[in-house]
């Protein structure tokens, strides 16, 4: 499930929840800021690198291949 890429939701709502800070200085925000879009590249470039990588590794390791006891259920 992590290499589906399932991790990145609770960094992106820790992230956006920084933002949503009312009583927040003007440094604060402009940090927040700062962490919501490296937190967001890294989240959409793990996205992006493990679905191009997954069907390798599955192939790798035989998952892919439907045995003839898999057919018969």
């Amino acid at each position: 499930m992590t290499w589906g890429g399932l991790r990145g939701a609770v960094s992106l709502c820790l992230a956006l929840n920084l933002l949503a800070a009312k009583d927040a200085p003007d440094f604060y925000k402009e940090v927040a800021d700062d962490i919501l879009i490296c937190t967001a590249m890294v989240v959409f470039m793990t996205l992006f690198i493990n679905a191009m990588s997954v069907k390798g590794l599955l192939q790798k390791l035989g998952m892919l291949d439907i045995s003839a006891s898999m057919h018969a259920t």
